[in-house]
């Protein structure tokens, strides 16, 4: 037992004890609970909730990945986008300002008039980059930053996306589905879970530590806890309803969101 927490946390849950890692028979197993989270095809009935408040960026070109994170006022993940410079076809000079404009669709897409990026290792300078693209195109899209690298603020924000979790106000559908839109496939799903399942932590000083494994990403992790840490600040304006739970292996169960 001892050696398998060596290896990883939980894993003596699985090996030992027959219950699978991030699932509901091993709850403490995982570094936050995601499994929550994670509420497969959902219904939504307001428009309003069809709507971005917010859009998140965490940046990456080519061992990580940009990722992109549109969520609504109720903590509802709308869409994902994920790329880093190999799966694109510009040059890499050209990189950033693709990235930029890139984000700035999927902003203008999902109707959101907040982006927030991860300003560490360079970001600073994309987020000047963003504001000029934004001003020349005449859109008012107010552009904040949080910067990971500083001393604790990356735990911060991912131990409140795991309390927002914990308390059902964070949903990470696999479709979501309304009058106006019909049925919307959110890209990654899978990617991101396998993110949540690897993430591991570590005790460090007063915080813990959240890191992937070698060779592992927490891009889509991070993005989204830079969504939530905008998303918190403001007062919750509806209350998220389960109204069945029609749970099955494959997709979590059913909500309707905005009643």
């Amino acid at each position: 037992g001892a050696l398998y927490r060596a290896v990883s946390p939980g894993l003596e849950l699985q090996e030992l004890g027959g219950r699978v890692l991030g699932t509901a028979e091993a709850p403490g197993a995982q570094a936050i609970e995601w499994v929550k989270a994670f509420v497969g095809k959902i219904a939504i009935a307001s428009p309003a909730d069809e709507r971005a408040y917010v859009v998140s960026a965490d940046l990456g070109r080519s061992e990580d990945f940009c990722w992109f994170t549109a969520a609504s006022a109720n903590g509802v993940v709308l869409a994902q986008d994920r790329f880093n410079l190999g799966e694109v076809d510009v040059a890499e000079e050209a990189y950033w300002p693709y990235v930029a404009d890139r984000l700035i669709q999927f902003a203008v897409t999902w109707g959101s008039s907040a982006l927030v990026i991860d300003t560490a290792r360079g970001g600073d300078q994309f987020a000047a980059l963003l504001r000029e693209a934004l001003h020349r195109r005449e859109l008012r899209v107010a552009v904040s930053g949080v910067d990971t690298s500083s001393v604790g603020k990356k735990s911060e924000i991912v131990e409140s996306l795991s309390m927002a979790i914990g308390m059902g106000r964070w949903l990470i559908p696999s479709a979501w589905e309304s009058v106006a839109r019909g049925t919307i496939t959110v890209e990654h799903v899978e990617k991101l879970r396998l993110e949540f399942k690897k993430l591991v932590k570590t005790p460090h000083g007063a915080r813990a530590r959240y890191t992937h494994p070698k060779g592992g990403h927490d891009d889509g992790v991070v993005s989204h806890a830079l969504a939530w840490s905008v998303l918190s600040a403001r007062p919750v304006q509806r209350v998220i309803k389960p109204v069945r739970r029609e749970r099955s292996a494959s997709d979590g169960g059913g909500w309707t969101i905005g009643r």
